[in-house]
């Protein structure tokens, strides 16, 4: 089956464990964007300390960065599908206690700031996992496309998740929806041990020990300079970009648009669509020549249509800048992510994966609590958003003058 699939790269539904792989995500991802949503509600609409909301992201964020790098040893050294499924199941039992800590009336900002620690630190050990698996089990010419189908139907449960969990926002309690989105992470973890992992005779030994490790992965990302231009793009970019952007949502929502759940999902849901939008282009397209090029347009398109976005006070404005905002976003992953896949060599995939997340995420916990501060600080969000758009705009100017290393990738 695997020589047949190298014969014919563009036949994806004939690989069983990609298909697992796939549909375990796609729960994933559903289930995920619910919880987001379910927890920004929460302590914007249920705990009505709508200015903390930045801690309580900044709290998921930060232990998955600061854990990230292990993840990818142990990605590199033990079987992806077991950490993957691990990740998901330990999951299923932190939305438990959630559903017992709020039956008995103590979910109150510092314990959920806490569940949100514990899923950020499981997250730092599955996506390095995830993504080191795909090139193990596909060939490196279907890799863009597998990206590219994988980023199209997960953005589309990210899309269903928020209506769904708006929906039942308005029927059920708090409990039955975090126990109906630990059965999805369930079934997930399922499809995942499942899944026919390959033996990889390049896998990392266990003898190695943690930091020998992590320093190999760190001076093959010292020596490629690619690498090291992508990397210090993502940082400013997450940093200016994505921390006022995801802030701003339940916040537009809630303050701008009349504290409706539905709206609330409209906004998040046209940027989780527009992302789906970008991937189906990247499946369709499947661009392989003037990648770097596309990446710094791509780039400062986001600067503009986030201007853009702070000036809005009328909804459908907000949520078509939100669709073109993620169509951006969705390109740049994917172009990005499948250069690195394919160029990597196998058995140091899972650790340049994850620094590449770690470092580029880095900056994001900071970012939601220096938003959360400024905007405490009366500083307004429009403000907020019309400097972060321009000095990513000026960013990308400044790659196309002098970063080489990326502009020139094909």
């Amino acid at each position: 089956m695997q020589m047949e699939l190298r014969k014919k790269p563009h036949i994806l539904f004939a690989n069983t464990t990609f298909l697992k792989i796939w549909l375990a995500g796609c729960l994933s991802s559903l289930a995920i964007s619910m919880y987001v949503l379910i927890e920004q509600w929460y302590i914007v609409h249920y705990l009505r300390m709508p200015r903390l909301l930045g801690l309580a992201m900044m709290a998921t964020t930060l232990p998955r960065v600061v854990f990230m790098a292990f993840g990818g040893v142990m990605a590199d050294r033990y079987k992806k599908k077991v950490m993957v499924g691990w990740s998901l199941l330990t999951r299923v039992g932190l939305l438990v206690l959630m559903a017992v800590f709020f039956h008995l009336g103590y979910l109150h900002f510092t314990f959920l700031c806490l569940f949100a620690l514990l899923f950020g630190l499981l997250d730092a050990f599955f996506w390095p996992a995830r993504d080191a698996l795909l090139p193990s089990v596909l060939n490196q010419h279907q890799l863009q496309s597998a990206n590219a189908f994988v980023q199209t139907t997960n953005q589309l449960s990210t899309v269903l998740g928020p209506v769904l969990a708006s929906l039942l926002l308005s029927h059920v309690s708090y409990p039955i929806i975090f126990m109906c989105i630990a059965l999805m992470l369930a079934v997930g973890a399922l499809f995942m041990y499942t899944v026919n992992e390959p033996i990889q005779k390049d896998h990392l030994s266990t003898r190695a020990t943690f930091i020998a490790s992590l320093l190999e992965g760190q001076r093959y990302v010292r020596q490629s300079a690619y690498l090291k231009t992508v990397m210090l793009t993502f940082i400013v970019t997450n940093f200016f970009f994505v921390g006022p952007l995801m802030i701003s949502i339940p916040l537009y929502g809630e303050e701008v648009y009349g504290g409706k759940s539905l709206i609330l999902s409209l906004l998040q849901s046209s940027f989780a669509f527009g992302m789906v939008a970008g991937a189906i282009g990247i499946g369709i397209f499947n661009i392989r020549k003037h990648r770097g090029a596309a990446v710094i347009g791509l780039i400062g398109m986001e600067g503009g249509l986030l201007i853009l976005y702070s000036q809005w006070t009328v909804l459908t404005c907000s949520i078509v800048s939100l669709f073109l905002i993620g169509v951006c976003i969705s390109c740049v992953n994917i172009i990005v992510i499948s250069q690195m896949q394919q160029n990597v060599p196998k058995d140091k995939i899972g650790r340049v994966m994850s620094l590449n997340t770690m470092v580029s995420m880095g900056l994001i916990p900071v970012s939601y609590g220096v938003v959360s501060l400024l905007l405490n600080g009366s500083v307004s969000l429009t403000v907020l958003l019309t400097c972060a758009g321009m000095f990513i705009i000026a960013l990308c100017a400044w790659l196309w003058r002098y970063g080489v290393a990326i502009r020139g990738m094909q």
